[in-house]
């Protein structure tokens, strides 16, 4: 059978892609070489298997090898060292559990076999150290004067909370905030990543606009609650990213609903015209809609226990991620707006 065809009639189980859209083959004598630009290691046996299965006997061998797709941004010819894909997660108000979703979304990537880090823009209140559970430990620098991401449950991290005491509050005016922010990304020494999560400060102030315009973007993911409030600025956010030619990906709807732990029945809290409509009139899916529960607050997706019924909601959010990526087209640099920062 053609190798071609085969691939074609072959899904994954994660992506439910033919393996001809998400992957490159080269046949060499009896070794069939599988090149992937997602990340399938969680199903390379299950894959290998069904290879071998239907195909020809010439093929005795199956390998199957990562090789993430970097997608195209908003400033073309422009990257960061050691890093692929650039993903921002920002939201439109603080409290709506942009950090929670951001780390999360770090560890459901990793999980499926990416190399993945996590930046934490939010410089007034970098909680990303704390979330994943680092307390005192500090980034060191090396000879060449770059900081050395500390590595933690699969992730590279990398905060301002990492180079100073956790405990002072960050008193800086918005020109010198963004430039620390852009040295500090550009500076850290960020090994191989196919995905960098950057956890944006919520809002649209001038620290949001320049690191959009400064740091190659391949997509945004825009969290929001049900709460029209949340939604009002979130719409904000999204017509931003719009002007800067990043593609909003999707929305994750966090607090959506509470579910009674010992009854099950399911409540929701607010009303749901909010997603929805910035769903229908941009045009952006929605990727999942959260609960409110304690786990959620306390635990991660790295957890051992309390935390599995959520693991599943986070893994959709991924794959639906990657696939939002699939879609990107080339962004033109002459439709670049010039936003001047005074």
């Amino acid at each position: 059978m053609n190798i071609d065809k085969l691939l074609n009639k072959i899904k994954d189980p994660i992506f439910n892609e033919p393996l001809s859209k998400i992957s490159t083959s080269v046949v060499q004598g009896d070794q069939l070489t599988l090149k992937t630009k997602v990340p399938l290691e969680t199903s390379v046996e299950e894959l290998t298997a069904s290879i071998l299965e239907k195909t020809n006997p010439d093929i005795k061998t199956v390998k199957i090898k990562k090789a993430i797709t970097t997608y195209q941004t908003q400033i073309p010819n422009t990257k960061i060292d050691g890093v692929k894909n650039i993903i921002a997660v920002a939201s439109g108000k603080g409290g709506v559990g942009k950090t929670t979703c951001a780390v999360n979304l770090a560890l459901a990537l990793s999980a499926l076999g990416a190399n993945v880090g996590i930046f934490d823009a939010d410089i007034y209140g970098p909680n990303v150290p704390l979330k994943l559970g680092i307390k005192t430990e500090q980034a060191e620098v090396t000879k060449n004067n770059r900081f050395l991401p500390i590595r933690i449950q699969g992730l590279q991290v990398m905060s301002i909370a990492l180079l100073m005491d956790q405990e002072k509050p960050m008193i800086w005016r918005g020109p010198i905030l963004s430039n620390t922010l852009q040295q500090l990304i550009k500076q850290t020494a960020w090994d191989d990543l196919d995905y960098l999560i950057v956890d944006l400060p919520p809002g649209t102030g001038d620290t949001q606009l320049t690191l959009s315009q400064k740091i190659p973007v391949v997509g945004v993911v825009v969290v929001t609650t049900p709460h029209d409030m949340a939604n009002q600025d979130a719409l904000k956010g999204i017509k931003m990213f719009e002007k800067l030619t990043i593609p909003v990906l999707g929305l994750i709807q966090n607090m959506d609903y509470f579910e009674c732990p010992k009854c099950q029945h399911r409540e929701d809290l607010l009303n749901h015209v909010g997603g929805s409509k910035l769903e229908k009139e941009h045009k952006i899916k929605t990727f999942a809609k959260l609960p409110i529960a304690k786990e959620m607050a306390l635990s991660l997706y790295s957890s051992n226990k309390g935390f599995d019924q959520y693991k599943v909601l986070f893994d959709q959010i991924a794959v639906k991620l990657l696939k939002g990526l699939m879609l990107i087209k080339p962004h033109p640099s002459a439709n670049m707006p010039n936003i001047t920062i005074v």
